[in-house]
C-alpha cells in the first residue's frame, strides 16, 4: 500500500533499527558532520530553516530537550535561543562530539537508547526537539511518548523528518528504482543506500494519527526544500568538503551567490507544493494533559 494508506506506525516484523549497524556508519563521518552541514546546501539551508521555526516558537518556559541529538547542531541553536538544553543521545561517537560541545555551555548531555525499553526520567520541558533523526525509527512511539513525557503541559514538540518522495525521486535518478520503490511502498530503505544503516519513512497522516494518540493537539505540518535536496543527485553531502571536484550546478549553488538564489527559489516553489512532496517535513505539536 503507498505510505499514506498504510495503518498508523505499521511496519513488517523484519524492519528493525540494526543498532550496531547505525553505529558502524556513523564512526566514519561524524568528526564531518558539523562541516558538511555547513558547506552542503541543501543542509545548510536546512539549517537556516531550523532555526527560524525555533526562534519563531513560544514554550511555557525556555528549557529543551533535544532527543536523538547527534553531534548537538539543534542543541547549540537552543542554546543561542536563550534555552537551558538537555541533549539526549546514545552512540558512542556522537556522545563524544556532544560532550564536547556542551563544557561550557548551557547543554546537559543524557546517554539514552530512545530504541531501548527504559525510561527516559525527564519532566518539565517547555520543549522538545527531534531534528534530522525521525527516520532511524521503525516506530514513532518511542519518540513521541517520551517527547510527552518530558514536556510540562502546554509544552511544544518541535520535529522533522525527510519525506519519501525525495528519497524515491534521489534513488530513481541514480539508477536503482526497485529501492525507490520498496521506499514509496513499504516505507524503507531497502538497500541501506542513504546512510549506510536502516532508514524509515512515515507518512504526514502515520505522524499526525500517532501525535493525537499520544495526547498532542494542535498539530501543524509543513514541507519545506523541495528543491536543494534534490542536488543529491549531482553529489552526495560529503562531496561538498571539497569543492574543485564539484560539477559546475554544484559549484554554483555552494557559493554565497547560488546559495542565496537557491534558498529564493526553495522558498517560492514551497508555498506550490503540498508538505509530501518537498524534501522535508517540519511538524509542531502541543501537549494537552
Amino acid at each position: 500500500m503507498p505510505p499514506e494508506h498504510r495503518p498508523p506506525d505499521h511496519r513488517p516484523p523484519e524492519h528493525r533499527q540494526d543498532r550496531g549497524r547505525l553505529a558502524r556508519a556513523y564512526e566514519a563521518r561524524a568528526s564531518d558532520l558539523d562541516e558538511i552541514n555547513d558547506r552542503s546546501p541543501w543542509h545548510r539551508l536546512h539549517r537556516l530553516v531550523t532555526a527560524e521555526h525555533l526562534a519563531a516558537l513560544r514554550p511555557p518556559v525556555p528549557t529543551a530537550v533535544d532527543l536523538a541529538s547527534g553531534t548537538g547542531l539543534t542543541a547549540e541553536l537552543l542554546c543561542d535561543l536563550g534555552y537551558a538544553v538537555t541533549a539526549v543521545e546514545t552512540l558512542p561517537v556522537m556522545l563524544a562530539i556532544l560532550r564536547r560541545k556542551a563544557a561550557g555551555q548551557a547543554i546537559e548531555v543524557v546517554d539514552f537508547d530512545l530504541l531501548g525499553d527504559g525510561e527516559l526520567g525527564l519532566s518539565g520541558f517547555g520543549l522538545a526537539t527531534c531534528t534530522q533523526a525521525l527516520n532511524f525509527f521503525p516506530r514513532l512511539d518511542p519518540v513521541f511518548a517520551r517527547a510527552r513525557d518530558s514536556l510540562r503541559e502546554n509544552g511544544l514538540l518541535y520535529v522533522d523528518i525527510d519525506t519519501s518522495y525525495r528519497w524515491a525521486v534521489i534513488e530513481a535518478m541514480a539508477g536503482r528504482p526497485s529501492n525507490a520503490m520498496a521506499i514509496l511502498d513499504e516505507g524503507v530503505d531497502a538497500g541501506r543506500q542513504i546512510v549506510g544503516a536502516d532508514y524509515f519513512f512515515h507518512s504526514r497522516a502515520d505522524i499526525v494519527t500517532a501525535l493525537e494518540q499520544h495526547g498532542f493537539t494542535d498539530i501543524t505540518v509543513e514541507g519545506i526544500l523541495p528543491v536543494a535536496p534534490l542536488l543529491h543527485i549531482l553529489h552526495e553531502s560529503a562531496d561538498f568538503l571539497d569543492r574543485p571536484g564539484l560539477v559546475r550546478a554544484a559549484t554554483h549553488y555552494a557559493s554565497d551567490d547560488g546559495f542565496a538564489e537557491l534558498r529564493r527559489l526553495d522558498t517560492t516553489v514551497g508555498k506550490m507544493m503540498p508538505a509530501e512532496l518537498c524534501g522535508y517535513m517540519t511538524i509542531t505539536a502541543t501537549r494537552r494533559q
